[in-house]
């Protein structure tokens, strides 16, 4: 029985390997000189006016759906997002298999791990500050508002957000393969099952919204 078991366990790595790099090469739907235009605008605004946090992240969203208005959903659900010792917020505006676009930060001082990720991650801190330790360096960088970062596929970094740190964050990649890290803490060591629940319900739904509009 061992031969015939680790026959059907290869073969199902096997699938999930190559679905996996299938999704890897799906085009995206969305681009940074989008998301660099809409912060742009935004900053430009603020200089002008200076902008609260909440008129800060409205405009993002009436922004982003005013460019796509079948894959950004406008709604104030936020949600915790425990993940590689961070204690953030997440409000998740755009998911499927490939790509998802997403406003998060936190209220309070919070340090973690990025995690390592089979996807890219491109973010724009609109407020707030930012310290990002590089896997490798002897130095840190520090951020500011309306200053962008992007972070490779399979690159680990710290981050250390002080309270009330803010931002817009595009991901593309497999992102089934970030759920097991962005749910872990809630699973294990918070043990929090109905925050679990609640993202899994959420990114469900708007992945499976992305799926009938026939985007992967």
């Amino acid at each position: 029985m061992r031969f015939p078991s680790l026959t059907v366990a290869v073969v199902l790595l096997s699938l999930l390997f190559g679905s996996f790099l299938y999704l890897d090469r799906a085009p995206p739907t969305f681009n940074k000189q989008q998301f660099q235009s809409i912060i742009n605008t935004i900053s430009q605004q603020h200089t002008t006016t200076p902008l609260t946090l909440n008129q800060t992240i409205t405009l993002l969203q009436h922004h982003l759906h005013t460019l796509h208005p079948t894959h950004i959903h406008i709604h104030d659900e936020w949600l915790f997002n425990l993940a590689g010792g961070f204690k953030t917020g997440l409000l998740l505006l755009h998911a499927s298999l490939t790509e998802y676009v997403a406003i998060w930060g936190s209220a309070v001082d919070t340090v973690g791990h990025s995690g390592r990720n089979w996807a890219t991650f491109d973010d724009w801190i609109v407020s707030g500050n930012g310290t990002w330790w590089a896997e490798g360096a002897l130095n840190v960088t520090h951020h500011v508002p309306f200053e962008y970062l992007h972070t490779e596929r399979f690159a680990g970094r710290v981050v250390q957000l002080q309270a009330n740190t803010w931002m817009l964050e595009y991901c593309h990649g497999v992102i089934p393969a970030l759920l097991p890290f962005g749910l872990a803490d809630g699973l294990v060591s918070s043990l929090d099952p109905l925050l679990v629940w609640k993202s899994v319900r959420q990114y469900g739904w708007m992945t499976l919204h992305s799926l009938l509009q026939g985007k992967v």
